[in-house]
């Protein structure tokens, strides 16, 4: 984090989360249709006598204000959306102590208020009662035709709208305090991105608007660089954070001003960012909310890679090259990686040793090692449980041949249980190949792992077109792949049809499921996995097929919104997101682990907005060295997911 050049560096004072009394009110208004109507009459009807009762932590609910003008996101896209603000119980909620509270302003008109996303994000859903307010403007300039900036007049908030958007948050303020009488006074933050950060400034400056006496801390993101009155922060926390190159000195600027009067001032810059706030500078902002120290990532990769020459370590990757004579083993894990062999090296695979020469290329092994200077000596090497014996790649069981869906060319591959029998229902995973070349091989490690534990699973492993070549694909040639091929060439890129594919993918394997259903007594919804590239198909299915879904496992992958229409999503709110567990798996050493670890907290913030609770929500890491001896690379995790669907399934009992 950088600090004043010409003040010494300030260090925000912890808030002391951990000795802070927490206590809140809430009420799960979504739960209650007449509830929401007798709000709607009556603005806020809850009163602060004490906690009102049956509140939920996790619970998202909304605080409409009929009496109130119509906000800026109404004026200016004329939807008719209600005056309200949208609030978010932390998942640590208790009735019986008091809680921080995190409001964030969004940029823009300020959106419709229906999602406080952002706190959610900063937060991570714990500590702090979570809101999202509106702005408002009292008059919107006439709307302008596009380009060459003509209608930043009539978006961005002004100075002297804060005489008139002040009093209205005052009495929305009113009713949240109403409504969660139990918000911790000494410990309340208000932020902004933007034309928030504006408004938030405008305020500040205004004597006449005691915004600075309500809250104890404020953040600034990208906007607020015309804040002058910093005397009224005299001993409060303001953080400012840019990204924008032409606006840092500006920023440097005010952070100066700020510490000379003696607010607590701390300047963050986010590189080659831009007019953004992206998910991956969230972490320096959080650490500024709880007052610890923010390490930034180069600075932490700096000091791992001190502590990682001075300590023993662990490795897990692929087997490239096997030396016997130099007794040199080659390992790819984030890059390649030489190990020496020594006579005391030992190498095992499900307990049982084994000699170098028995270690096969491809093998999947995790290595405990000693680095001296280059020099890496391997003091242990496990061939680890997702490697077939001996590293011999797996071939698919007999009984799960080829074949394709009666009502769709998608063809797949299917496993069933060896008690199989008509005379009941059967769960369904449905785990589609991650790239053409892997022929649904995959399917061999879900066979192995649901006989292993005698599970019930009917196992689908469809052959899905999502990103590869069709031209490479022989189960598809002809029509098939004429057409997605034909869709492709005329696509705007040139390249791929995503929307064509993620039909033919979603359809497919839609008539695959009514296929596994009537044939084979598979259940009416199923658990879904994606890998690597499969996990757009896995999104894809979450995203706009809730409805057919037990349970989803995203495994080392990202969401680039492939076959989603992101404008339509269906079924918001509804108890088939509600109640749908989702968990994320990545392994530590996985060479796209920061991205897709970045990429999945992107994704997770557009669930949570769709209805998705945080608490169905988990993210696990595979770390190296790990006690089950499991890759912390770029590999198919079956064992996580059959962990993860046998917890859902007994949940489901319960």
């Amino acid at each position: 984090m950088t600090a004043s050049s010409s003040a010494r560096p300030h260090k925000p004072q912890p808030m002391n989360l951990r000795k802070m009394p927490l206590r809140a009110a809430i009420t799960p208004l979504l739960k209650s249709k007449s509830y929401l109507v007798l709000l709607f009459l009556c603005a806020v009807s809850l009163h602060a006598a004490g906690a009102a009762p049956g509140l939920v932590p996790g619970e998202t609910f909304s605080i409409r204000f009929p009496d109130l003008p119509p906000t800026f996101y109404r004026l200016d896209t004329e939807e008719k959306i209600p005056t309200q603000m949208t609030v978010f119980l932390p998942t640590n909620y208790e009735s019986n102590r008091k809680h921080p509270l995190l409001i964030f302003l969004e940029g823009g008109n300020g959106g419709g208020a229906t999602n406080p996303k952002a706190a959610r994000a900063l937060s991570e859903e714990k500590d702090f009662v979570c809101v999202i307010l509106p702005l408002f403007k009292e008059k919107l300039l006439p709307k302008q035709p596009p380009g060459n900036g003509s209608n930043i007049p009539r978006i961005l908030m002004r100075p002297e709208e804060a005489t008139y958007m002040w009093p209205i948050f005052k009495k929305m303020l009113a009713g949240l305090d109403e409504v969660v009488p139990n918000l911790d006074p000494e410990h309340q933050i208000i932020g902004g991105f933007s034309n928030g950060a504006h408004t938030i400034a405008a305020m500040i400056d205004d004597a006449n608007c005691d915004l600075s006496q309500r809250f104890s801390g404020f953040f600034l993101v990208e906007g607020g660089m015309r804040i002058q009155r910093f005397e009224a922060l005299k001993g409060k926390p303001i953080l400012m954070v840019w990204g924008h190159e032409r606006l840092r000195a500006k920023g440097q600027t005010n952070c100066d001003a700020a510490l000379a009067v003696g607010a607590r001032a701390t300047l963050y810059i986010m590189n080659n960012v831009g007019h953004d706030f992206p998910v991956r500078e969230y972490p320096a902002v959080r650490a500024w909310l709880r007052g610890e120290l923010w390490v930034p990532p180069v600075a932490a990769a700096t000091t791992a890679a001190k502590q990682e020459k001075e300590s023993d370590q662990t490795k897990t990757g692929t087997v490239k090259k096997v030396d016997v004579e130099a007794k040199q083993l080659v390992v790819m894990a984030a890059r390649g990686l030489t190990f020496t062999i020594t006579d005391s090296t030992k190498i095992q695979q499900q307990g049982k040793p084994l000699k170098l020469s028995d270690v096969k290329l491809e093998a999947n092994v995790s290595v405990d090692y000693v680095k001296d200077g280059d020099k890496r000596t391997a003091r242990k090497i496990v061939i680890l449980k997702d490697t077939p014996a001996g590293g011999e790649s797996m071939q698919i069981q007999a009984d799960a041949q080829l074949q394709s869906a009666t009502t769709h060319p998608m063809q797949y591959y299917l496993s069933l249980p060896k008690n199989w029998s008509a005379n009941r229902a059967w769960p369904v995973l449905v785990a589609p190949n991650a790239h053409y070349g892997d022929k649904g091989k995959h399917i061999a490690f879900f066979a192995a792992e649901r006989d292993a534990r005698k599970a019930d699973f009917i196992i689908v492993a469809p052959l899905v077109i999502n990103a590869d070549r069709v031209s490479d694909m022989t189960e598809y040639r002809g029509a098939v792949a004429d057409a997605i091929s034909a869709a492709d060439a005329a696509s705007p890129s040139g390249r791929r049809d995503e929307t064509a594919r993620g039909k033919f993918d979603s359809d497919g394997i839609m008539a695959i499921l009514k296929d596994v259903q009537k044939l084979h007594h598979g259940e009416d919804k199923v658990y879904i996995t994606g890998f690597s590239s499969s996990t757009h198909v896995a999104y894809m299915m979450l995203f706009t097929h809730p409805e057919l879904l037990k349970g989803v496992i995203i495994n080392s992958g990202v969401y680039l919104g492939r076959g989603v229409d992101e404008a339509h999503i269906p079924l918001m709110n509804s108890p088939e997101r509600v109640n749908l567990p989702i968990k994320y798996i990545v392994g530590e050493e996985d060479r796209g682990y920061e991205k897709y670890s970045e990429n999945w907290q992107e994704a997770r913030a557009k669930l949570l907005g769709y209805g998705h609770p945080a608490s169905k929500m988990q993210m696990e890491v595979i770390k190296p060295g790990n006690s089950e001896h499991l890759s912390a690379g770029h590999y198919w995790f079956p064992t996580r997911i059959f962990d993860f669907c046998a917890a859902a399934e007994l949940a489901l009992q319960k």
